[in-house]
């Protein structure tokens, strides 16, 4: 079940003040006249004996207060959904002390968001969206989203401005228009048109030592440092696995689908245009593989590519959990060519 499955996943136990397990599957979190008591339906929280219940669907999010380096003043806010019946920008304090095995406030607020997208419905959503969404699963996994629904979590004020804020800081993206122009990019050039600029440089000169010498010398002279730096770890990349994979689609049009989902949560562009890109992607990933298996390590190797090497290891891992996991949308959907 579910509720056991992301307990056993944590390998949590309660410690604190009277904290422990309650009969029929209820965790309860103690300290002093404060208890906290989860269930499948919402939570309950109850301070001096007068207790506060809300169902998860009422829950748009889970934050942390205070300050890291201010413990005692670590305190777990929420944000209701709109039509939860709250006032606009209202937010109710869960003030209690407990850990999970050293774990702190911080990865309770981790789990508590886990159990509140995990049973909170959604609508359903047919089998070519989901595949179109699994495409950007290891983005979607990395981000700690859902990926059974367009928007990574049920859309609120709270996600909106949080997926808006990823955007901007991992893409530059501050609005649709800005959106749209990377999608376009992704769509007609990415960085497979650089990967495939070095592929056909290469393919002219291919016994040459330092890759640096494949540029015109003009070219190599207004390269910085870390420009060169790159280039060298392009060529070393292009060399190792050129010939098993010629471009990197999968790594270009992963991550179209992945900013097409986060612009739509940000309110950049329209679900229907979200979807629009999506399909696009799936229609040329399908043209070119025939796994997830094989998608998936092109999309590593165009990631390896474009870092030089560097933080890969926590990909690889997505990929393997991805492959293998019997509750990963790409052990439950086949990949089936168009």
């Amino acid at each position: 079940m579910l509720w056991s499955g992301l307990f056993t996943k944590f390998n949590m136990t309660v410690a604190g003040i009277g904290a422990g397990f309650l009969a029929l599957g209820l965790f309860a979190l103690l300290r002093l006249r404060e208890q906290l008591t989860l269930d499948e339906t919402g939570f309950c929280l109850r301070q001096a004996f007068s207790p506060r219940r809300h169902a998860w669907t009422e829950i748009e999010s889970f934050f942390l207060g205070g300050s890291l380096d201010s413990p005692g003043n670590k305190r777990i806010y929420v944000h209701f959904t709109p039509d939860s019946g709250k006032a606009p920008g209202e937010s109710g304090e869960i003030s209690f002390q407990a850990y999970f095995r050293g774990y702190g406030p911080t990865k309770l607020v981790e789990l508590l968001n886990q159990l509140r997208m995990a049973y909170q419905p959604v609508p359903p959503l047919s089998e070519d969206q989901l595949f179109g969404l699994a495409l950007s699963a290891m983005q979607t996994a990395a981000n700690q989203q859902r990926h059974d629904c367009l928007h990574g979590d049920i859309p609120g004020r709270f996600h909106k401005k949080l997926m808006g804020a990823l955007l901007e800081e991992s893409w530059g993206i501050r609005n649709g228009a800005e959106a749209r122009r990377m999608l376009q990019w992704l769509d007609t050039e990415g960085h497979r048109d650089e990967y495939d600029q070095i592929r056909e440089m290469l393919a002219a000169r291919p016994d040459v030592i330092d890759p640096l010498e494949l540029l015109a010398p003009e070219a190599r002279q207004q390269l910085k440092r870390k420009e060169k730096d790159h280039f060298v770890c392009a060529v070393h990349y292009l060399r190792t696995h050129g010939e098993r994979h010629p471009s990197i689609h999968a790594w270009d049009y992963c991550r179209l689908v992945a900013v097409a989902r986060l612009a739509a949560a940000a309110g950049f562009i329209l679900d229907e245009e979200a979807w629009h890109w999506i399909r696009l992607a799936s229609t040329a990933l399908k043209a070119r593989f025939a796994s997830w298996q094989e998608m998936s390590e092109n999309y590593i190797i165009g990631r390896g590519f474009w870092s030089g090497g560097g933080n890969m290891d926590i990909f690889d891992d997505a990929r393997q959990f991805l492959l293998q996991d019997p509750s990963s949308p790409w052990t439950r959907l086949a990949w089936k060519q168009d």
